[in-house]
């Protein structure tokens, strides 16, 4: 079972919401939902999303305080004359 499976599990429980309630207010199909709480396949966030809506949560994505591995710091670029390169001629459309 996913950690979302798990979450959407936990907060029904808590709210005494079916999955017929679920379907009907959140308007996901139960053959959906079922699939969901069993862990098949995967979820997209749309889908989280609509169904916490439907028990009255969101969604909210949150950045951390520390900064991501993933992320290098960027370089500063410097425009530099381009030296012993000559005058390059603009050619348009009509020079093909």
């Amino acid at each position: 079972m996913t950690d979302c499976s798990s979450l959407i599990r936990d907060l029904m429980k808590q709210h005494r919401v079916t999955q017929r309630d679920l379907e009907a207010a959140s308007g996901v199909s139960r053959s959906t939902i079922k699939r969901l709480l069993r862990g098949d396949g995967s979820i997209s966030l749309h889908l989280l999303d609509t169904l916490l809506s439907a028990m009255g949560y969101s969604l909210t994505l949150q950045k951390t305080g520390s900064p991501s591995p993933l992320f290098r710091r960027s370089k500063k670029l410097a425009a530099r004359p381009m030296r012993g390169r000559g005058i390059v001629r603009s050619v348009g459309a009509e020079g093909f």
